[in-house]
C-alpha cells in the first residue's frame, strides 16, 4: 500500500475494513474519498474498482483498473 496522504491511508483502510464485511456501498464511498486525496494510490483505485464491479457499476470499475494499469503497467 503506498499512499503520499495520510488521511488518503486512513480512508483506504477504512474501506477494507468496510468490504471486509459486505459493505461494498461504504467501502466504496472510502476508496473514492482515498483516491480523491491521492489520485496515485493504485491499491485504493484497485479496490474501488472490485466495489464498483461488485455493485455492477461495470464501466466504473474498468475505469478505475485504468487508472491502476496507468500507474503500474506491468
Amino acid at each position: 500500500v503506498y499512499a503520499t496522504d495520510l488521511l488518503a491511508l486512513q480512508l483506504y483502510n477504512q474501506g477494507v475494513e468496510a468490504s471486509s464485511v459486505g459493505n461494498s456501498i461504504m467501502a466504496a464511498r472510502l476508496f473514492e474519498r482515498a483516491t480523491r486525496l491521492d489520485p496515485t494510490f493504485a491499491d485504493a483505485h484497485y479496490n474501488l474498482g472490485v466495489c464498483y464491479y461488485d455493485l455492477r457499476h461495470y464501466d466504473k470499475a474498468a475505469q478505475a483498473f485504468k487508472r491502476v494499469l496507468e500507474r503500474y503497467p506491468n
